[in-house]
């Protein structure tokens, strides 16, 4: 299986977290703590 890095950028609060979650897990988290610094994987 080939290995992808990703980042995502954006202002605080914005939904990365929300986004990234639904990409990897395939749940939408619609109220998510608001995090410094995640990793995922996939």
């Amino acid at each position: 299986m080939r290995e992808y890095k990703l980042v995502i950028l954006g202002s605080g609060g914005v939904g990365k977290s929300a986004l990234t979650v639904q990409f990897v897990e395939g749940i939408f988290v619609g109220k998510y703590d608001p995090t410094i610094e995640d990793c995922y994987r996939k």
